[in-house]
């Protein structure tokens, strides 16, 4: 590819989707420049006016300033229409983030997690979870105080039953067996607010609670990286995969699932692969492991995107 490789990113503004199109394009960015590619990129709301459909289909649609895409990569089923809308109008490579509503063969490629149980095409690659910006540690140049630990919580969900009780007592034994550990503890807008309340009011001195509405989109990979523990509860399925992308000995709170399914199940098989640890497990050895195998799923996605673009092309 010796020409420009322009990236337009198209977002339902969600932040589990954006969170996505951010690290693979994190990753993307890193590829190119080590392999000497000019990588533009551009961002766009699936809503954006200057992206209507009547711009979309006129002879010079109004997107003064903007140079032609190579590659559309779009997360979230908002995005779909437009991006195959993007794709047809610019004969641009088409890329869709998650299992779409729509058939697969209408895209160029497809980044599908496991869990989704995408079907094995040249054009499908499937993931250990979604993508997500954090990096492995052991690629990151700083390392983790051992003082510091990390706790996420999330809430209600289709896949676990939540109960508040259940998991504050959890906690409490996690902050007294390491006493020296502070630990810092955020919530997700899932969580129940008496939930905070009720931990607030009991928490020993070692914990200290962050509200998810007052942090950044950096603020969780900040901690992630610089935490020696991480526990999370199992509904926070994309904060589970972070944890676990950054190397960190990650410990799983327990939940009763509402019924088994995908998520649930894919959660499981991280236990059985000795990716996290439950609860329970912890409770009898006062241990935490470490992954047994590294994780870095938006690098390995930023490597076969650009390689099978690179086929793509050549056709």
């Amino acid at each position: 590819m010796s020409q420009p490789l322009t990236i337009w990113y198209i977002s339902d503004t969600k932040p589990g989707h954006l969170n996505q199109l951010k690290g693979l394009a994190q990753q993307l960015s890193q590829r190119s420049n080590q392999a000497g590619l000019e990588l533009n990129e551009r961002w766009i709301s699936y809503d954006s006016p200057k992206l209507n459909w009547r711009s979309l289909f006129e002879k010079k649609p109004d997107i003064a300033g903007v140079s032609t895409p190579s590659m559309v990569i779009g997360a979230g089923h908002k995005t779909h229409l437009k991006l195959l809308a993007i794709g047809l109008k610019f004969n641009a490579y088409t890329v869709v983030l998650m299992r779409p509503s729509l058939p697969l063969n209408l895209f160029g490629a497809a980044i599908i997690p496991e869990h989704d149980h995408p079907p094995k095409r040249n054009s499908i690659l499937p993931t250990k979870g979604v993508l997500n910006m954090v990096q492995p540690k052991k690629r990151m140049d700083g390392s983790a105080s051992n003082q510091n630990g990390l706790m996420l919580v999330g809430g209600e969900s289709k896949h676990y039953l939540w109960n508040s009780e259940h998991i504050i007592e959890q906690i409490h034994e996690v902050l007294i067996q390491r006493p020296s550990i502070q630990w810092t503890l955020s919530n997700s807008r899932r969580t129940p607010a008496e939930f905070i309340q009720q931990l607030d009011s009991t928490a020993p001195k070692n914990l200290t609670i962050i509200d998810c509405e007052k942090t950044d989109a950096n603020w969780l990979p900040e901690q992630i990286q610089n935490a020696s523990k991480v526990w999370v509860t199992p509904d926070s399925v994309s904060m589970v995969y972070e944890a676990i992308t950054s190397g960190t000995p990650t410990g799983l709170f327990t939940l009763e699932r509402d019924k088994q399914n995908r998520i649930n199940s894919g959660i499981r098989q991280l236990v059985r692969d000795g990716m996290a640890t439950e609860f329970k497990q912890w409770k009898t050895n006062g241990k935490l492991t470490e992954p047994a195998q590294s994780l870095w799923e938006s690098d390995r996605a930023a490597q076969w995107l650009l390689s099978q673009f690179q086929q793509n092309q050549s056709q």
